[in-house]
């Protein structure tokens, strides 16, 4: 059904929060997302899931651009429910299984739908936290080598001279290649499931969402995440298998786990969750050496990391995985020098 909203209801409603663009309705059914950064893509997303899938997702009631303000606006339904992050760590072993299979079942009829293109679902260029200096500007991409492009063009705006970046290009330049792009949900986190007990009844925030090449899921989901939450802890997107134990090679899924690192130090630019992020990231190399056969010398890896050495985090890094190699006795091959 068709809505609208006015300038009375909004100030009626309650906001989410002081930057968020969601406000609940004062009729306590209906929910107003509006915001500066708000994009009609969204709503067409979640349409196209709700037609497509049997993923639980809010109704949308109406998405138009408000004359007045030229902000898009979308109406949609208000579901009862209790965050995930909220939820999980009153859970047994039971409920967590139930949950991660629900999770697994989903995210897998997500990503069973695909395209030609990196693009939203309405083939309106790509949105990512990568790409907020220039909404609308990135995409789409016919090819997996514009989108490298495109985020490289994203991570050095600025940033010419920072070495540790110029490295991480590289990298994704030589290892990032033939994946298939999959519908992705891009900000996976607890704080958007909704559950009542151990049923989910509504995924939400699909604002970020599109098709992107298929391991683009697993890094995102680890990029900025609570890495001392019980939900980290019970390490929940490792055991979503399936996003990551797909056939992308040693190196490709050791270089999903840098992403954690690079959002923290491109986008956020502080220290907080950089270790846990260098721990993370040689804890999945360490998985994925059981796989690789072609090693590189231990000197040749860190020729390349002594080019970031003025960074004292990308050390962190460094260090970690040398506790990998020290432990499995293997040095997992990340990039192509």
């Amino acid at each position: 059904m068709a809505r609208r909203i006015t300038k009375d209801d909004l100030a009626a409603a309650t906001r989410a929060g002081p930057f968020c663009a969601v406000h609940f309705l004062a009729d306590g059914k209906t929910i107003a997302k509006t915001g500066q950064n708000t994009r009609l893509a969204e709503a067409n997303t979640m349409r196209f899931i709700r037609e497509n899938t049997k993923i639980p997702i809010p109704e949308v009631y109406d998405a138009y651009t408000d004359d007045e303000t030229g902000r898009v606006c979308i109406i949609m339904e208000k579901v009862e429910g209790q965050t995930l992050n909220e939820a999980w760590p009153g859970y047994n072993d039971a409920d967590k299984e139930t949950v991660i299979q629900q999770l697994r079942e989903y995210f897998n009829e997500l990503r069973s739908l695909k395209s030609s293109i990196i693009s939203c679902t309405d083939g309106s260029p790509c949105d990512d936290q990568y790409f907020d200096d220039n909404i609308g500007g990135y995409g789409p991409y016919s090819t997996e080598e514009d989108f490298n492009q495109g985020l490289i063009n994203a991570w050095t705006k600025g940033r010419e001279d920072d070495a540790l970046i110029r490295f991480l290009c590289r990298a994704l330049r030589h290892n990032m290649q033939g994946h298939e792009f999959v519908m992705t949900h891009n900000d996976f986190a607890p704080r958007n499931i909704l559950v009542r007990g151990s049923r989910i009844v509504a995924i939400l925030d699909w604002e970020l969402s599109g098709y992107f090449p298929e391991y683009w899921e697993f890094a995102k989901a680890i990029w900025r995440p609570d890495w001392d939450s019980s939900w980290m802890k019970d390490d929940l997107v490792e055991r979503l298998k399936g996003w990551w134990s797909f056939n992308l090679g040693t190196g490709a899924c050791a270089f999903q786990a840098c992403y954690s690192f690079m959002y923290n130090k491109i986008i956020f630019r502080h220290h907080h969750g950089l270790n846990h992020a260098a721990e993370r990231a040689a804890h999945i190399i360490s998985l994925s050496s059981k796989e690789s056969k072609s090693l590189p010398r231990k000197a040749t890896v860190r020729a390349a990391l002594k080019r970031s050495e003025a960074d004292r985090n990308f050390q962190v890094m460094t260090s970690a995985c040398t506790r990998t190699r020290r432990r499995t006795g293997a040095w997992t091959r990340c990039v192509k020098m």
